[in-house]
C-alpha cells in the first residue's frame, strides 16, 4: 500500500470502538491535519464477507472538520483503540 502514497507523506490508521457509556460511533470519516472526508457507508466487512457496495464520499466542511479534530484529537479521546495504529510511509515517486 505504501507504493500508492507519495513520498514525503505518511498516513496513520486507527480503529476505534465506543467506550462503555461513551458516544456512539456512527458516521465513518477520515480526518487529516489538512481536512477530512465522510463515507456514506461502512468501510469494513460483515463477518468474513467484505462489503461490495457503492460508497459515497463527501469532502468535509472546514468547520465540521475543526470540530471533529478537537473532539477526537490526536490521539483520539472518548474512544478505545482496538489495536495499535498502522502507519504507512509513502514510497511512490511522483
Amino acid at each position: 500500500m505504501n507504493k500508492d502514497v507519495p513520498q514525503g507523506i505518511s498516513v496513520t490508521f486507527r480503529r476505534l470502538r465506543r467506550m462503555e457509556n461513551g458516544e456512539e460511533i456512527h458516521d465513518r470519516f477520515v480526518l487529516t491535519e489538512f481536512g477530512g472526508v465522510f463515507f456514506g457507508h461502512g468501510l469494513g466487512s460483515r463477518g468474513n464477507v467484505v462489503t461490495r457496495s457503492k460508497v459515497n464520499v463527501q469532502r468535509m466542511d472546514p468547520v465540521v472538520w475543526r470540530e471533529l479534530r478537537e473532539l477526537h484529537g490526536d490521539p483520539p479521546s472518548g474512544f478505545d483503540q482496538c489495536e495499535d495504529p498502522v502507519r504507512i510511509k509513502g514510497a511512490k515517486h511522483v
